[in-house]
């Protein structure tokens, strides 16, 4: 769901409101449905241990990948690794820095309290001579750009 909301903050309104009302319709189907037919209430599963078994089950693939932070990778794939931003860094000679905290380095911990945060993402841009400027959570194309004081090339992003 993460990826979709991220993936839907880069479109334009109407596909981004597609996506909205498409999770927002997933997510009262079980609702609508119990409440349409109040039968299956007694179908449900009845609480116990077996709940706490299996959210441990289901959250091991997490625990088992090091790209937890969804927000993150969709920036990159959006944002930060598209072609008129890389040529943008290049020409400016910016530095990307990707700092990996998912082992909670207290290093990285200090460094998001330094800007009055507790988790990522967090994306700083240090243009030479000034205060660093810290740029949104979700980033497009055309944020980063213009933070490096570059026109955006193409006026969708």
């Amino acid at each position: 769901m993460g990826a979709a909301l991220g993936y839907a903050l880069t479109l334009a309104w109407p596909l981004a409101l597609a996506i909205l009302l498409a999770l927002g319709l997933g997510l009262a189907a079980p609702f609508l449905a119990l409440s349409l037919a109040p039968g299956l209430a007694r179908r449900l599963p009845r609480p116990g241990a077996w709940m706490e078994h299996l959210k441990q089950l289901l959250a091991f693939p997490m625990f088992a990948t090091a790209a937890w932070c969804i927000a993150c990778l969709v920036n990159e794939r959006v944002a930060l690794t598209h072609a008129s931003v890389v040529a943008a860094f290049q020409a400016a000679d910016v530095r990307y820095l990707k700092g990996d905290w998912t082992n909670r380095d207290p290093g990285i911990g200090d460094y998001l309290a330094g800007f009055g945060r507790t988790g990522v993402p967090l994306y700083v841009y240090y243009p030479p001579g000034a205060e660093p400027r810290v740029l949104p959570q979700i980033l497009t194309p055309a944020m980063v750009l213009q933070a490096l004081g570059s026109a955006p090339v193409d006026p969708r992003y």
